[in-house]
């Protein structure tokens, strides 16, 4: 199995005449697939490069890919590019500093609570 990404430019020039199955987003069913005639790719999927990033493997392959601005696609084809693809397909994101923005946010939703309260208390107290 190979899975790659790479700028959109590059895979329709890799794909133009190539038969395939084309999904739009991440948790599209095969239904939801468009079949695109065409043949066989004129080359292996690795033996070009454009790939930004790629793997190859049976099982469980891994790929990690730092994001960068630009209209990227995710290919998931035959290592020798032929039919019948079969595969399941997960997935992840790693936020390394999401822990620090939650903390963040919940510091400052407690010191918003502790002013509003503070403020309430301070009218109530004039009044009486």
């Amino acid at each position: 199995m190979f899975v790659g990404i790479a700028p959109e430019s590059d895979v329709q020039r890799y794909l133009r005449n190539v038969a395939r199955a084309q999904g739009s987003q991440f948790d599209a069913r095969s239904a939801d697939f468009v079949v695109r005639p065409g043949g066989p790719p004129s080359s292996p999927p690795a033996a070009e490069r454009f790939w930004s990033a790629s793997a190859i493997g049976a099982g469980g392959t891994t790929m990690s890919w730092t994001p960068r601005a630009g209209n990227w696609r995710i290919v998931l084809m035959n290592a020798d590019g032929t039919r019948a693809v079969d595969a399941d397909v997960s997935i992840g994101a790693r936020l390394p500093h999401l822990l620090t923005i939650a903390i963040a946010a919940l510091g400052g939703g407690i010191l918003l609570l502790l002013l509003s309260g503070g403020g309430l208390y301070a009218a109530v107290r004039r009044r009486g």
